[in-house]
């Protein structure tokens, strides 16, 4: 008897703390549009925008944490859904091809040729589907906020450095 309520005890855990699917939806009102790499990469080329790439795993704490704290803020996931043309990926799941100037790559090897070493990483796309730059680890959404606006605004081509922007971003409007 003992071992069958520790076995329905460890399930109820094991099943009330996993979170195997992307999340859209959150406890802050905020709702990220998620799409996969092709679809998004095809939307992104039709629709002139940049896009986000953000690679993560089920077992990732920190990739939770973006979900959690940082996707779900309304503000950030409204400016992500304006701006931008979000794309999720887990690695060691997705099969989806990513092409980039001629090549195609499994998600796994794209990451080591980004020299992305862990999980979550961003990676941020301009309008011409050129590869921007990649954000490692978990982001507070302040800050993520910041590089979301930074990236739009086109600051990187003024050889404005993030930190600049960030203490005025008026800079950038110059």
């Amino acid at each position: 008897m003992f071992k069958k309520i520790l076995f329905l005890a460890l399930m109820f855990v094991v099943f009330s703390c996993s979170n195997s699917t992307p999340s859209a939806g959150n406890k802050n009102g905020g709702s990220v549009k998620w799409y996969g790499v092709q679809e998004g990469m095809d939307l992104a080329k039709k629709e002139g925008k940049g896009v986000i790439m953000f690679f993560y795993t089920d077992w990732c704490i920190y990739c939770k944490m973006m979900d959690s704290e940082v996707f779900s803020d309304a503000v950030v996931s409204s400016f992500m859904n304006e701006n931008f043309i979000n794309i999720k990926v887990n690695p060691e799941k997705s099969r989806e091809t990513i092409s980039v100037m001629g090549q195609s790559f499994t998600p796994m090897n794209f990451m080591g040729e980004i020299g992305a070493t862990g999980f979550p990483t961003t990676m941020f796309w301009d309008k011409n589907q050129k590869p921007l730059t990649v954000l490692p680890g978990y982001t507070d959404k302040d800050r993520f906020l910041s590089v979301l606006k930074y990236i739009k605004d086109d600051c990187f081509t003024k050889k404005i450095s993030l930190e600049e922007y960030m203490t005025d971003t008026s800079k950038c409007l110059k």
